[in-house]
């Protein structure tokens, strides 16, 4: 009887130490989990503020626009379609597009953000320049835009330069095509967080009629 009840004994303080294990493992797993969950929570709270941020930038942009479009030195009173053909506009660099025009998808907030304007992602400091003859009209930081330049051209038609490292022309300043008007610089409205090289840089174009942003893919000519 005293051995079975030694080896009982034994089975038990097994038992026990199995219990305490999976115990501490349980306990683990769940304070894994919570912290997992408070780091999604708050990752999706900050996600949503600047969303809500980029939405209010875009906002003020467009009446920045509306503002200029009045002082354009090249505004008419009837609408004009672009007087170019598709395609057939330089890039103001070449690089990269991580960024397209239109509805972009928010998975973690299950919504949407629209872009009035396309993202290119080239060489650290990459020169910028117009993709027509124009004057400037707006030369300096805007929002979450970073420093922008927004140029004048015939008939309602104007681009816009953002996120630019520096700028080098100044507002009433004619420009061609071979005009330096500044460099890309940091993407200055990044979603996400994300470990990006320091060996990229990123401009943020667009292409107006008027007031109405229009895909800048449809004008600029097919990137090498």
């Amino acid at each position: 009887k005293i051995k079975k009840l030694k080896k009982k004994k034994v089975i038990l303080e097994r038992e026990k130490k199995s219990a305490r294990k999976k115990q501490i493992n349980y306990r683990r797993s769940a304070t894994k989990k919570t912290r997992q969950l408070t780091y999604v929570r708050q990752e999706k709270k900050r996600i949503l503020k600047v969303v809500e941020k980029l939405r209010a930038d875009a906002r003020s942009l467009n009446w920045l626009i509306k503002k200029l479009e009045k002082q354009s030195p090249y505004r008419k009173k009837k609408k004009y379609r672009l007087p170019i053909s598709k395609h057939s506009l330089p890039w103001p660099l070449y690089g990269r597009v991580v960024s397209k025009f239109g509805k972009e998808r928010i998975e973690k907030l299950q919504t949407w953000l629209v872009r009035e304007g396309i993202k290119i992602e080239t060489e650290k400091n990459k020169a910028v320049f117009p993709v027509a003859d124009g004057e400037v009209i707006y030369a300096g930081h805007f929002r979450s835009y970073g420093n922008v330049i927004i140029i004048s051209h015939e008939r309602n038609f104007s681009s816009i330069y953002g996120m630019l490292s520096s700028i080098n022309v100044r507002r009433g300043e004619k420009v061609s095509l071979n005009t330096l008007i500044g460099r890309a610089g940091k993407d200055t409205q990044e979603i996400y967080v994300k470990n990006t090289s320091n060996s990229k840089s990123v401009l943020y174009f667009e292409i107006r009629i008027g007031v109405q942003a229009v895909n800048p893919l449809d004008w600029l000519r097919p990137n090498r």
